[in-house]
């Protein structure tokens, strides 16, 4: 499996947008290359989605690194860095299509241009990239109960958000999608931050999410009358609302239960090699071979159990 490299990472962090996407265009063979996107062939039934702009006008020129979290006084451009970044590992590790998206955070442009093609990939459902946080999923107009059912089981919490490029994708392609944390905070202000033990946990938590068979998770379009605006209304899709299913009317036939967390992602993370899932006692979920978690507190180092 294709590991995290800091050194490619933090080159990704400091391209230019038009640098960046000239870059990935190296990297890959099959490839369709256009206005607005760089679209990756990929074998598996899966498209991962992330953009390759972000709001800083200033390029990257330093990292801090500390304890797992980098930042950068330039604005370390996370959003959505860490999706590009993680879209390409992905790709590596489960062959899943990819879609590299220009200008999202000044109207989903390149998103725009995709769809205008009319030409897709045959994929079960989509997975945007570019989510503050480590455990969010947000769903947005799509209200596919069985597709958000799916995700949660990886540990995914739903919650809600405005727009993104999969607003403009799914609907067009007809697939259910949903946005995940792409493990990054502070989004659009010099004070962002990356954590990077967090992705390290994601390359493996949505590679295990893309290999599993599903069938076609089609796109549902969301009542307009949801939980997302006005009353709660139990019957009604609940939309991006943060919560889960057991927020629904227990009397209502329809109302589903949220299943439990399949696995903890958060609890593995092996310090005797420094990161997360490479050191090779650590060969599968249930059997770390050190289940601890480093914290900072006020510059001190503290190590807590968590296995």
């Amino acid at each position: 499996m294709k590991t995290f490299s800091e050194e490619q990472f933090e080159s990704i962090l400091k391209k230019s947008q038009k640098g960046l996407k000239k870059y990935l265009r190296s990297q890959y063979q099959d490839y369709t290359y256009a206005d607005g996107y760089l679209y990756v062939k990929g074998t598996a039934p899966v498209m991962v989605i992330a953009h390759l702009d972000t709001v800083h006008k200033q390029l990257v020129k330093t990292v801090y690194k500390r304890y797992g979290i980098w930042t950068s006084p330039e604005g370390i451009g996370g959003d959505d860095r860490c999706g590009v970044y993680l879209a390409m590992l992905l790709h590596e590790n489960t062959g899943c299509h990819v879609l590299f998206t220009e200008d999202e955070e000044i109207g989903t442009i390149g998103a725009r241009k995709y769809v205008a093609r009319k030409k897709f990939p045959d994929v079960n459902y989509l997975i945007e990239i570019d989510r503050r946080g480590t455990n969010d999923a947000v769903y947005y107009d799509c209200a596919n109960y069985e597709f958000e059912e799916f995700v949660s089981e990886f540990g995914y919490v739903t919650d809600y958000g405005s727009f993104s490029d999969i607003s403009v994708i799914a609907p067009v392609m007809g697939v259910a999608a949903v946005n995940l944390s792409a493990c990054y905070d502070n989004e659009h202000t010099k004070h962002e931050s990356i954590d990077i033990y967090a992705m390290q946990r994601d390359i493996i938590r949505i590679s295990e999410m893309i290999e599993e068979e599903t069938a076609l998770f089609e796109y549902v379009e969301a009542p307009k009358a949801s939980a997302y605006y006005g009353d709660w209304n139990a019957k009604a899709w609940h939309g991006s609302y943060a919560g889960s299913y057991n927020h629904m009317d227990k009397t209502d036939s329809t109302a589903k239960t949220a299943k439990p967390r399949r696995k903890n992602y958060d609890d593995y993370f092996c310090f005797e090699c420094e990161y997360a899932f490479e050191c090779q006692v650590l060969d599968s979920y249930d059997s770390a071979c050190l289940r601890f978690e480093q914290l900072s507190e006020d510059d001190n180092m503290v190590w807590s159990h968590v296995g």
